[in-house]
């Protein structure tokens, strides 16, 4: 080190000067040190000369410490007839010297990469890859997207680093919906911050929006974080001037329309679900629009009672009609404490929590609520009596009537109990957890779905031990619900889970995973729900996947539907033709620079370039990349030191190099100790992780089994009594764990959840 600062002493006087070059060049022991740091002072007179003079020593004969400065050197300096030799430096071994070649050639005959992409894709070095994939957008953008969201959503670290160093070279118009996408799934604090810069350093007039959508599906750190990044593109939108409404009160605005979106959706949802030819769904959607009427939207009322005279079930009339008066469901026989469950209904209607209004004042406060007799126990009150007391209840008095009832609650029938648990969900806080813990075993399924929704509003937390029972549970609306609290806490688990009912054979399954699918943020799972268009036969279901759909018409929604539009062959191509001019005419309205037919040309223009392409992509298309991987690259090392070396030495602007460097690969603050030194003692960080993979040891007597997820790769652990029977070696494994952060080979592990 002490000799690398003499170097860069500026007493040094021949330093970058075309003499000193030549002296160094013209010696057999050269300092290449010397020489390196030479190259980066070579001042612009001199430096045609110094790249000529490079040229006549054989610069690419020189040792792979050095070629790394040449090559930037002739990157800046170089000229064409360079290229043959930079092109033979792009197969090298070395990582420093591959990238450095990359640079240089891209500079001065950027076509001669072109043939060079299949062996840079599969490069065992992960930063080459995504270099490469950043490459490949100026041949073929739209496959080097495919390419680039394989890596964003990669189970390596490693890959998703790398992809979000290139996202920063991106057009962010052409990733805004993969970044969506990507801090709605992940997990990582620190790789949800490293995507949020991305987004404050490209503030669009509509991603307050998303980015909005995303922080309600969140709890916790991970909400903390998303609603930074939402203020801070609020606060880069505001001083860019491209709008003129404050943060806070851009904010304020955003969340009201969320709320009318969401209530909007619930409303279309159920309103169709009243065409359904089986009379219990249309009661059960037509109660769950009593309860939003109730609740002061008056659209869910309207909708109710223009369903009421065309109903011919005059028993679900009533039941409806007494419902919407009461709040209660129709009680047939006297109070009688709930223990036991009915069976379930054939097709139950798909259930949700009810959206709360934006600005109403509920039809069950505006009423004169009468004080609660606090002198009289609860179990004398007549079954009226009780109807009368849970109707008032208001945010007024509800501590107050909740003290009543809270002692006797189990002596409540099941309508009593579930009006309880609904004043709960809409009034109540942290302090009611314990008395909807202990519905969670209630055997009756209104029960169990009106406690899940509860406990998700006012303590999701206290739901999360309970979940991977409750997400396996035999009714298809209790599984849901559960999916949707578990969605706070593992997105992308939870989004498999309902993916898979999404392409059930039951029709009535696919359909209570399509409305769940609509309680998700738009972005993390638009994909899944226009690939269920292609299979979906019921056309109830095809019209709730539209109905969500055309909620959140985009341009990149349009282009997805069209393509499949222009390949479907079936008769769904008239349904297909039928949405996409609906979402072109939404996207059109608003946005009045659009028009349905440009949107439609742009569409045939995008079809016909993914034709004329397939035939040249054939070669590095991703499919057939990831095959390739599969035999050359098992076991990639990450080397942060490699991809250190490129920033600093090839970044593009300092400003960028700056951010770059601090916010992804500045060196760890406990520099590496003397062997004389006390060592340190390093902080593990433990983190809870989903982990899926095959038990290799199985101890029945210490319950303990070990978990190969992938080679090399173990998680040890105790199975708890509560887990049931040992699973056996050569099984799969799925769990939820606490484990230490970026481990490797054996892994202590503390067993939390299976599924």
């Amino acid at each position: 080190m002490q000799k690398v600062l003499a170097r860069l002493d500026s007493s040094y006087t021949n330093r970058g000067s075309l003499a000193a070059i030549n002296e160094q060049l013209n010696n057999p022991q050269r300092d290449e040190i010397s020489l390196a740091l030479m190259l980066e002072s070579v001042k612009r007179n001199e430096a045609a000369a110094v790249a000529e003079s490079l040229r006549q020593a054989g610069w690419p004969r020189f040792s792979q410490q050095l070629l790394p400065s040449v090559l930037k050197f002739l990157k800046k300096y170089g000229s064409l007839e360079d290229a043959g030799d930079i092109e033979n430096l792009c197969r090298h071994n070395d990582p420093r010297v591959l990238s450095a070649a990359i640079e240089a050639l891209e500079k001065h005959s950027p076509e001669r990469l072109k043939t060079l992409i299949v062996p840079l894709l599969i490069n065992s070095n992960f930063g080459i890859r995504s270099r490469a994939v950043r490459l490949l957008h100026r041949w073929d953008p739209s496959e080097a997207l495919r390419h680039f969201e394989s890596m964003l959503f990669s189970d390596q670290e490693t890959e998703k680093q790398a992809a979000l160093y290139q996202a920063f070279f991106f057009p962010f118009k052409q990733i805004e919906i993969l970044m969506l996408r990507y801090i709605s799934v992940e997990g990582d604090p620190e790789m949800i911050k490293k995507a949020g810069l991305i987004f404050m350093t490209n503030p669009e007039r509509h991603m307050p929006a998303r980015l909005l959508e995303v922080r309600q599906a969140c709890v916790g750190i991970k909400q903390k974080l998303v609603d930074a990044i939402l203020k801070g593109v609020l606060q880069s939108l505001y001083q860019a001037k491209i709008v003129n409404a404050a943060p806070e009160q851009m904010l304020q605005v955003l969340e009201t329309h969320f709320k009318e979106k969401r209530i909007k959706l619930f409303i279309e949802h159920h309103s169709n679900a009243l065409k359904s030819p089986n009379a219990e769904i249309r009661l059960q959607s037509a109660l769950k629009l009593c309860e939003l009427s109730r609740r002061g939207v008056d659209e869910a009322r309207g909708a109710v009672e223009a369903y009421l005279p065309r109903e011919r079930d005059l028993n679900s009339v009533r039941k409806i009609r007494y419902f919407l008066e009461t709040g209660q469901t129709e009680q047939i026989e006297a109070a009688t404490p709930a223990k036991t469950a009915a069976p379930p209904p054939q097709k139950p209607v798909p259930v949700a929590q009810i959206p709360q209004p934006v600005q109403a004042k509920s039809v069950e406060k505006s009423e004169p609520a009468p004080k609660p007799e606090i002198e009289r126990r609860l179990s004398e009150y007549s079954p009226k009596e009780r109807q009368v007391l849970l109707s008032s209840t208001n945010s007024d008095n509800y501590a107050q009537i909740m003290a009543l009832i809270r002692s006797c609650f189990k002596e409540l029938d099941a309508n009593e109990q579930i009006a309880v648990i609904k004043r709960i969900e809409r009034f109540g806080n942290p302090a009611d957890t314990e008395l909807l813990v202990g519905c969670l075993q209630s055997d009756s399924q209104e029960i169990l779905e009106a406690a899940i929704e509860a406990l998700s509003s006012i303590n999701p937390e206290a739901l999360h031990p309970y979940l991977p029972q409750l997400i396996k549970h035999r009714f298809d609306e209790v599984k849901l619900a559960a999916i949707k609290v578990f969605a706070l806490f593992d997105k992308k688990q939870a989004i498999s889970l309902v993916e898979k009912m999404l392409f059930s054979i039951k029709p009535a399954q696919r359909q209570t995973a399509i409305f769940c699918m609509g309680s998700f943020d738009y972005h993390s799972v638009s994909q899944i729900l226009i690939s269920a268009v292609k299979g979906e036969s019921d056309p109830e279901n095809l019209q709730q996947i539209f109905s969500i759909l055309r909620s959140n018409a985009d341009e990149d929604t349009f282009f997805r539907v069209y393509v499949d539009y222009k390949a479907c062959k079936s008769t769904k191509r008239d349904d297909y033709e039928t949405l996409c001019r609906e979402l072109a005419a939404k996207i059109a309205e608003s946005d009045p620079g659009r028009t349905v037919e440009t949107l439609f040309s742009a569409g045939e223009e995008l079809v016909a370039e993914e034709e004329r392409k397939k035939t040249e992509r054939a070669a590095y298309k991703l499919e057939k990349i990831q095959k390739i991987r599969e035999n050359v690259d098992k076991n990639t090392v990450f080397d942060a030191s490699l991809i250190r070396f490129t920033i600093v030495s090839y970044a593009v602007g300092a400003v960028l190099t700056a951010l770059i460097w601090f916010l992804f690969m500045a060196p760890p603050s406990v520099l590496p100790q003397n062997p004389d030194q006390k060592a340190a003692v390093v902080r593990k960080v433990i983190e809870t992780i989903t982990i899926k993979g095959r038990v290799v040891i199985a101890d029945e007597t210490q319950r303990t089994i070990a978990i190969e997820t992938e080679p090399g790769k173990l998680y040890k652990m105790q199975l708890p009594e509560s887990y049931g029977k040992m699973p056996k070696p050569g099984a799969n494994f799925q769990a939820q764990v606490k484990a230490e952060k970026a481990a490797g080979g054996e892994i202590a592990a503390e067993f939390l959840t299976a599924f």
